[in-house]
């Protein structure tokens, strides 16, 4: 399941969040994943998806199994 597509807008606002979309429906789609895996499923840097997990952590929208298994779950 390849979501990664180019955005109509290239405006850094828009392309933010058109990333976080596509992180988002990956949990929507499957409550368990891993940084390297939704890196590769939506053709992100590791830094990048880490940066997005981090910011949907603070707004309680996911939360962490560890940072051993680097999965996260949106679940409960």
């Amino acid at each position: 399941m390849n979501i990664a597509y180019q955005s109509s807008s290239n405006k850094p606002k828009d392309i933010k969040f058109h990333n976080q979309k596509l992180v988002l429906s990956l949990f929507l789609a499957n409550d368990y994943w891993s940084i390297p895996q939704i890196s590769e499923e939506i053709k992100l840097s590791k830094t990048s998806v880490a940066k997005i997990i981090s910011g949907m952590e603070q707004r309680e929208q996911i939360v962490s199994l560890g940072k051993g298994t680097r999965e996260f779950d949106t679940s409960f």
